[in-house]
Parts: structure tokens; C-alpha cells; sequence
């Protein structure tokens, strides 16, 4: 699990996080290393999601005509149209996201919204594994789920997980998250040879990674 935080190193002698307008905050050290920062991290993952959850919440979705919601990088206005379907169904049209239900709730309208970003992030997400296939060797399950602070794992046995917020970011940012999972097949840490690892499949990633960190708090169902 890797989380989106901002670093902020200064004269001090110990590591801090806090949460700060939904987004994680570290403070360090200036000369900490990045590895101590890392596992400082990794040892706080439970205080961090309970935080970021909460801190979430407190994002109010209206699911409203025209609220803005990302798409592959680009944000595109909400559309409702009232109808006679059983189920809702959402599409892409003329730029907009559409809405067609019989029910315009917040719990059914951000449920269809969920099941669209789920179906659209596994179409990606796979096209994705497909392509790098060879490259990292065997991998188990592949989902995609409604996670709320991280954007993808890797299991022990290699089953991979990703969120369907993904789907709200650009494809190549995408494809920097698949990466990086898939990197964990070989390198199950964040060392040197990890991100060596990820480098060499993905040249341009640290500038993906700060696409997230800058953006993270907008990709909210």
C-alpha cells in the first residue's frame, strides 16, 4: 500500500504526520532519509486510513445537475435524466456524465456512478496488465474495488486491487499506479531497488506520483 502525501522537511528532529484538508501531511527532518520517512509511514498505515476516511467524509458529493466530476484527467459536468429503467445505467455523451434512473437519490446516484468507475478503471487497468505482461511475472486476482485512501495493492500471493477512482485520473497516471503494483510482484517494499524497478518500466513516474499528490483530494465519488 503506498499512500499520496506532501512532504515538508524542515529543522526539526522527529517525523510527523497530520491530516490537513483531506490530504496526508509529513513533516521531517531535513536530512531524514527517504527510506526512515517511508517505514515512518508504513507503521502508522492504520492511523492514516481511519483519518483519511474520516477526513473524506467531510467532502459533501450533492450529485447534482452539473457538479463536476473527473474523468481520465478531465472534469466533466453531472447529468440526470429521469426515466422508467429498472436499474440505472450511466454513459458518456457530448462530454457530460449521464445519469438515466428512476431514482435520483444520493445512495442510488453515487452507487451507479461507483458501478461506472469500476467497470471503466478494469477495462483500463487491464489493457494495462496486458501490455507489461512478461515484465514482472505471475500474478493472481485482479479487482477493482471503492477504496477510499489508497489507489492499489499487492498481496503477498500477488493478487492485485485497484480503486475505481483511477478511472478519474489520467491514463498515463493510471498506468503509473498498475506499474508501480506490479513492481511489488518482484519488490514487495519501497526500497532503492524497488523504485529502480519502477523506473525502468516508467521513466516519467515521479512526476505521475506528484500528479496524485496535487490532485488527489479532487478525485472523490
Amino acid at each position: 500500500m503506498e499512500f499520496n502525501y506532501k512532504l515538508i522537511r524542515s529543522r526539526r528532529r522527529t517525523v510527523c504526520l497530520e491530516i490537513r484538508n483531506g490530504e496526508l501531511v509529513v513533516r521531517a527532518p531535513i536530512l531524514a532519509p527517504q527510506k526512515i520517512i517511508e517505514n515512518f509511514i508504513k507503521s502508522k498505515k492504520d492511523w492514516i486510513s481511519k483519518r483519511l476516511v474520516k477526513s473524506q467524509k467531510t467532502f459533501n458529493r450533492q450529485y447534482k445537475q452539473g457538479e463536476p466530476f473527473f474523468y481520465l484527467g478531465n472534469e466533466i459536468p453531472l447529468r440526470i435524466i429521469k426515466t422508467n429503467l429498472k436499474h440505472p445505467e450511466v454513459q458518456l455523451e457530448s462530454n457530460q456524465l449521464v445519469i438515466l434512473t428512476n431514482d435520483v437519490t444520493k445512495r442510488i446516484l453515487r452507487e451507479a456512478l461507483i458501478g461506472f468507475y469500476k467497470k471503466q478503471a478494469s477495462q483500463i487497468i487491464l489493457k494495462i496488465i496486458k501490455k507489461h505482461e512478461g515484465k514482472f511475472g505471475m500474478y493472481g486476482k485482479v479487482t477493482v474495488k471503492d477504496y477510499k485512501s489508497k489507489w492499489g495493492s499487492c498481496t503477498a500471493r500477488n493478487n492485485l486491487s485497484f480503486s475505481a477512482k483511477l478511472a478519474m485520473a489520467p491514463r498515463d497516471v493510471i498506468e503509473y499506479v498498475v506499474l508501480h503494483e506490479l513492481s511489488h510482484i518482484k519488490q514487495k517494499n519501497h526500497s532503492k531497488n524497488f523504485w529502480s524497478l519502477v523506473k525502468s518500466v516508467d521513466n516519467r513516474y515521479n512526476e505521475k506520483r506528484k500528479w496524485l499528490r496535487a490532485n488527489h483530494h479532487k478525485l472523490v465519488l
